[in-house]
């Protein structure tokens, strides 16, 4: 069977279009990555493209765009290639883009959030939240947000850790080596703001911690780390 070679004016605009939306879906992807990985406030909007799977699938589909676009302006098998060499040279790009920034900002291993964050405490107006993020390590870290739909920012800091289960297991010191002993761990028990600028953390062991954080920049005056070594936890 003889494929038409024919284009008609209609094809060739509905290429130039599909063509027009792929370029700017690819470039889409690829900004929005470089401005999620540098832009100084971490953004709700952004985060879904934080990992690396989403703008890759969204190139992919500029990909598809432009290889439909190619067969239907020109109806070339060469226009098709010319159009995926293109696409998976922006993907490369995209992954190495992914790669350094990763690299220059010390990404850590436990970063990836493992479930749901919940929203533990509001402010009294209404303008920040505190929320409880699941991380791999059996661990939760507090962070606190912003509450505007579209502007709403999420701190790059954690304000505080702690264990997921009520024990974990630490490594103690004894005389020249360490043994590993179950303790009970800290968590939190109740959160609340105590005003636009202070958050209060009552925790199991029935000691309870207020710390103030700046407005702008969602920075918390100090860490409290019940995740890591029974020394230094907050005394």
């Amino acid at each position: 069977m003889i494929v038409s070679m024919v284009v008609t004016r209609g094809t060739r605009w509905i290429a130039l279009v599909l063509a027009v939306l792929a370029v700017g879906v690819i470039a889409l992807a690829m900004v929005g990555t470089v401005v999620v990985t540098y832009q100084p406030w971490r953004f709700l909007a952004f985060v879904p493209f934080e990992r690396q799977p989403r703008p890759v699938l969204i190139i992919g589909a500029g990909v598809l765009l432009l290889g439909v676009a190619g067969w239907l302006g020109l109806r070339s098998r060469a226009a098709v290639r010319w159009a995926s060499a293109a696409s998976a040279s922006a993907v490369l790009i995209l992954l190495c883009v992914g790669f350094v920034a990763g690299e220059a900002a010390d990404a850590m291993p436990d970063d990836e959030v493992t479930g749901r964050v919940d929203s533990v405490a509001k402010s009294p107006d209404g303008r920040f939240e505190l929320v409880a993020r699941p991380r791999a390590g059996n661990v939760v870290r507090y962070r606190l947000r912003t509450t505007g739909r579209l502007l709403g920012r999420e701190s790059q800091h954690d304000l505080a850790c702690t264990a997921v289960e009520p024990s974990r297991h630490v490594d103690v010191p004894t005389g020249s080596s360490t043994a590993r002993e179950i303790i009970a761990a800290v968590r939190v028990e109740h959160a609340r703001f105590v005003d636009g600028s202070h958050v209060e953390l009552r925790m199991t062991d029935g000691r309870t911690w207020a710390v103030g954080f700046d407005a702008g920049s969602l920075r918390a005056e100090r860490y409290l780390d019940w995740c890591g070594s029974v020394a230094n936890e907050p005394r």
